[in-house]
């Protein structure tokens, strides 16, 4: 099975740690960032690697995931200063699975379109326990 060389997840709140939690028990080589240091550093003692921002998550990872709780969170993280705007290149995948609105998700993906990346909306059902379950 080809897996990416590198996979990131931008929020370890509670959605986005059980995902990270199933990649990482695959084997799957795991880049993180989140606010909470603690949360951070957990992943990384388990493994993961730590991004010191979004642009360099998109750097150097072929998948980011985006897993945070609001639009203006979603649009600081893609658009704002080290975004992932400035990271993304041809071949990049940004999947969008924050608490966010369908205008905004467009909205985003334009501008990481203009990149060359490809944006998908991924939207979440099923709860942590799914997510963790795989």
């Amino acid at each position: 099975m080809n897996r990416p060389s590198k996979i990131g997840i931008i929020g370890l709140g509670n959605l986005g740690a059980s995902l990270a939690n199933n990649l990482l028990a695959h084997g799957v080589d795991l880049v993180v960032r989140d606010l909470n240091e603690a949360a951070v550093s957990d992943f990384v003692a388990r493994g993961a690697r730590r991004a010191d921002s979004p642009r360099a998550m998109a750097a150097a990872c072929e998948f980011v995931i985006t897993c945070l709780p609001s639009p203006a969170a979603s649009a600081a993280v893609v658009e704002g200063p080290g975004g992932l705007l400035e990271g993304l290149a041809p071949g990049k995948v940004w999947l969008e699975m924050s608490t966010t609105d369908a205008a905004e998700i467009r909205r985003l993906a334009a501008k990481v379109s203009a990149t060359g990346a490809i944006a998908m909306e991924c939207p979440v059902s099923g709860g942590c326990h799914r997510a963790a379950s795989g």
